[in-house]
C-alpha cells in the first residue's frame, strides 16, 4: 500500500510566503501599467447617435425634450412653411381665452358646449366645427378671431407664425392661409401643455366620442393615424393641404413624466406618418 506523509508546517509556511511574494509582484506590475494618464484618457465606447443617419421626407422637423429644454434633432427648424390644420390648435386656444366654458355653439343642427366642440374640432380636424367656434367668438369680440390668434402668436414669441383664417384651409390652390416653423409649433405645444393641458387631452385618443347637449353621441377617429402606435401619447394634431403638404405634431411621454415634442412639416400626406414613425423610433433609441 502506498502511503502519503503529511506536509510539514514549515513547508506550508514557505509555500504560502512564496505565493504572497509572487502576488505582490503581479500587483506592482499592474499598478505601473495603470498610470494616471491612462485613467484620465479612459472613456467608454461612444454610443451611436440614432439621429445621425436619420432621413425624412419632410422639409422641416424637430424633436424637443420639454423637461431638459433641449433640441435632440432638427432639420430646417426655422424654415417658414404652410401648416394647414395645425392652425386649429391656435383657433382653440384663442377661443377658450375669449369664451367661458359653459358657452353653447350651434353646429350641425345641435348645441354643443365649447370644450366638447373644441375636442371635436381637434380630433377630427373639422373645418366646419372650427368655423362655428370662430363665429361664436367673433360675436363676443366684434372682430375676427384670427386677429386674436395672431396677437397670441406674438405673445407666445411665435415669431414666424401668421394666420389668415381659423381653419387652415388654403386661400387658393397655391396660397396657404397659415405659415409657421417647426420651432414655433413646438413652442406653441409647450406653452399649451404648461398652461392648459386639458385643451389637447382628447387628441391623445385614437377614437373619441363627443356628446352634444341633447345627449346625442358621435364617434370620431383621430386624423393622426399614428395615435395607436405611440405609447404615452399626450397630444397630437395633423394638417394637410395641396399647398402645404402633410404635417403632424405630437407630444408623448417617454416615461415618468418626460414629455418629448415631435414636429413634422412639409411632408406628403402619407409621408408625414412615416416620418413621424422614424423620428419617434430614433428618439426612443436615443434614450436607451
Amino acid at each position: 500500500m502506498i502511503s502519503f506523509k503529511p506536509i510539514s508546517s514549515r513547508y506550508q509556511w514557505l509555500t504560502g510566503l512564496a505565493a504572497l511574494f509572487f502576488l505582490l509582484l503581479a500587483l506592482v506590475d499592474f499598478s505601473q501599467r495603470i498610470t494616471p494618464a491612462a485613467v484620465k484618457n479612459f472613456s467608454p465606447a461612444a454610443k451611436p447617435d440614432p439621429f445621425s443617419a436619420l432621413t425624412v421626407e419632410a422639409a422641416s422637423a424637430l424633436v424637443y425634450d420639454l423637461n431638459q429644454k433641449q433640441i435632440l434633432f432638427a432639420k430646417n427648424p426655422d424654415q417658414p412653411l404652410p401648416i394647414a390644420s395645425l392652425t386649429k390648435v391656435m383657433t382653440a386656444l384663442a377661443a377658450v381665452d375669449i369664451l367661458p366654458p359653459e358657452t353653447t355653439i350651434n353646429f350641425i343642427g345641435r348645441a354643443w358646449r365649447l370644450p366638447t366642440l373644441v375636442d371635436y374640432t381637434l380630433v377630427s380636424s373639422s373645418n366646419a366645427a372650427a368655423a362655428a367656434i370662430a363665429r361664436t367668438a367673433e360675436e363676443v369680440m366684434a372682430e375676427p378671431l384670427v386677429d386674436r390668434m395672431n396677437a397670441l402668436a406674438r405673445e407666445l414669441d411665435l415669431e414666424a407664425t401668421r394666420f389668415t383664417n381659423a381653419t387652415g384651409l388654403d386661400l387658393t390652390e397655391s396660397e396657404p392661409s397659415a405659415i409657421s416653423t417647426a420651432r414655433d409649433i413646438a413652442r406653441l405645444f409647450a406653452q399649451i401643455l404648461s398652461r392648459q393641458p386639458e385643451l389637447l387631452a382628447a387628441t391623445s385618443l385614437a377614437d373619441f366620442e363627443p356628446v352634444a347637449v341633447d345627449g346625442i353621441r358621435y364617434h370620431l377617429t383621430n386624423t393622426n393615424l399614428a395615435a395607436k402606435e405611440i405609447p404615452g401619447l399626450i397630444a397630437s394634431k395633423t394638417g394637410y393641404t395641396a399647398s402645404g403638404g402633410g404635417s403632424v405634431a405630437v407630444v408623448f411621454d417617454r416615461g415618468l413624466n418626460q414629455p418629448i415634442i415631435i414636429v413634422v412639416l412639409g411632408s406628403t400626406e402619407p409621408g408625414r406618418f412615416q416620418d413621424l414613425q422614424k423620428i419617434w423610433l430614433a428618439t426612443i433609441q436615443y434614450f436607451l
